[in-house]
């Protein structure tokens, strides 16, 4: 029995709940890694436990407590990871590894901007700013083109592609979840598929020079090719969520 035909994510993980009923699984989902619990009496179904305003990227529970509370890790762009309990909508760090050296970093901002594509889509690009960054200035920028295909910009936490050492370096960091990554749904996944790099390029037409803060420069970085290209921006024209991140 396929419990997740009618589901729009990928699944991962999966761990028997206490009582045997449901499933525990993680899945990437619009840009963050989320726990579900998955029910399938009478007909499946699936419940968020963790909170989308929380960016973090959730493993799989290696723990469930008599009360219901999940054992798990986490980490975002921010910290590598971390054991957490996760009670309802809560959450509470449990282990503190690396507090002592995170805590020595200047505070940096990251925003989540939805970003209008060529084919009237909308895409999530994650935008890290240096610390005591000044909008009145300019700043060079990094942009990511994750290569793949299939993958997501979540806030999974790199020791290869530390988007956070690039911030504190000085660079705006650009994150851009073209088509073709996973986390929005199997359509968004397979659009390119067939015609990766045609496809790909098309649908960036017109995103690129406004992927950006004013004035700033990118150099784009593709793992999976030797494009390499310098764009001037202009002013970023999409909604954007911002955080406060150390």
């Amino acid at each position: 029995m396929d419990l997740t035909a009618d589901f729009a994510y990928n699944a991962d993980g999966p761990v028997w709940a206490a009582d045997s009923k449901s499933l525990y699984i993680n899945s990437l989902v619009e840009g963050v890694q989320a726990i579900y619990n998955v029910i399938a009496d009478p007909e499946t179904a699936f419940f968020r436990i963790t909170a989308p305003n929380l960016w973090f990227d959730f493993g799989s529970p290696f723990a469930i407590l008599q009360d219901g509370t999940l054992l798990t890790t986490y980490c975002s762009m921010d910290f590598p990871t971390e054991l957490v309990s996760v009670k309802d909508t809560s959450i509470d760090q449990l282990t503190f590894e690396n507090a002592h050296l995170l805590d020595q970093l200047d505070k940096h901002e990251t925003e989540a901007r939805m970003v209008p594509t060529a084919d009237g889509g909308q895409m999530l690009t994650w935008v890290l700013y240096p610390p005591k960054f000044d909008p009145t200035k300019e700043y060079p920028a990094i942009q990511i083109c994750l290569g793949g295909p299939q993958g997501t910009l979540s806030q999974g936490w790199s020791y290869r592609w530390n988007y956070c050492l690039m911030a504190h370096q000085g660079y705006v960091v650009v994150l851009p979840n073209r088509h073709g990554t996973t986390a929005f749904g199997q359509p968004w996944c397979e659009q390119i598929s067939g015609d990766y790099r045609s496809r790909t390029n098309r649908m960036w037409t017109r995103w690129p020079p406004a992927a950006l803060p004013t004035a700033a420069i990118a150099f784009i970085i593709w793992p999976v090719s030797t494009v390499t290209c310098t764009i001037a921006s202009s002013l970023m024209r999409a909604s954007s969520t911002r955080s406060t991140c150390t």
